[in-house]
């Protein structure tokens, strides 16, 4: 007899961006007690990350590693690490970091030591982390991937985020230089995919979320869950409460509290339900 069972949707919910600030570290606390986020990535080098390390303990949310080359303070020293810091002693931003990337001017062996003293720090804390990501998905590129699965089979880490979106989803944005950014990075991921047997690492199936990055309001998420694939999916979101201070300080264009208020919607939660969509942490996979 064959079996009726509908092929499953699974959904990772992960909150990117935890122990940056305080207005964020709340926001996803709140989407993961209220809402329905799964799973978080923690900024080891964050201003907040003592008081998301305290969060993470109370709390039984998975929690992963966001490395970060962009933007934040390192954890080393200057003398360890001077490709990777501009003058004023913090990480150059994106488009900086890229262009000297490609130049060939950032030295690899930074990047590993960096890495490395970032997930030092988190194992330290004696939380075990569900998997590695990184903030701007940086941990794509070439030659960093090579460094960051190193590091994952090094430290017993056996999971990581390929960012890469459907096509179906990309053909339909209308946030047209986000998709292209999108396209690119989604092509990368999928040409880095081919290494993952070797190191032993799993990934899910697919990512969503890239192109709403910090505009993920209740009708994208509704269209985000309707259109959701069979297999595992790990939907990318970035919740934050009180953040008219965030958008002074991080000028990304990001509207936190909508997407805290979808992803604590009860009709978010009800849709859900209706779809039959198991939500799960990352460590399921």
């Amino acid at each position: 007899m064959h079996s009726t069972k509908k092929p499953q949707k699974r959904l990772i919910v992960n909150a990117d961006d935890f122990g940056l600030d305080p207005a964020i570290n709340h926001g996803i606390i709140e989407a993961f007690k209220n809402g329905i986020v799964t799973n978080t990535s923690l900024v080891v080098c964050g201003k907040a990350h003592d008081e998301a390390i305290e969060l993470a303990r109370k709390h039984r949310l998975g929690v992963g590693i966001h490395l970060a080359l962009n933007e934040e303070s390192p954890i080393l020293r200057r003398d360890k690490i001077e490709t990777l810091i501009g003058k004023d002693g913090r990480f150059f931003g994106l488009s900086n970091f890229l262009r000297r990337f490609f130049l060939r001017t950032i030295d690899l062996k930074h990047i590993y030591s960096e890495f490395e003293a970032q997930i030092e720090r988190f194992t330290k804390s004696g939380i075990e982390p569900t998997h590695l990501d990184s903030h701007n998905h940086v941990h794509i590129l070439p030659e960093i991937f090579d460094i960051t699965l190193k590091l994952a089979r090094r430290f017993g880490i056996p999971r990581i985020r390929l960012s890469r979106n459907s096509m179906a989803t990309l053909l339909k944005t209308r946030r047209y230089r986000r998709g292209v950014a999108v396209m690119g990075l989604s092509t990368l991921a999928n040409i880095q995919s081919r290494k993952i047997g070797q190191y032993k690492v799993r990934t899910p199936d697919r990512c969503c979320g890239l192109i709403e990055s910090g505009r993920l309001d209740e009708s994208r998420l509704k269209d985000i869950l309707n259109s959701l694939l069979v297999g595992t999916s790990e939907l990318i979101c970035h919740p934050g409460i009180g953040t008219a201070g965030l958008s002074k300080k991080y000028r990304w264009g990001y509207f936190w509290g909508d997407e805290l208020k979808a992803l604590t919607s009860q009709n978010t939660r009800s849709l859900i339900d209706r779809l039959g969509i198991e939500l799960i942490q990352y460590d399921a996979i």
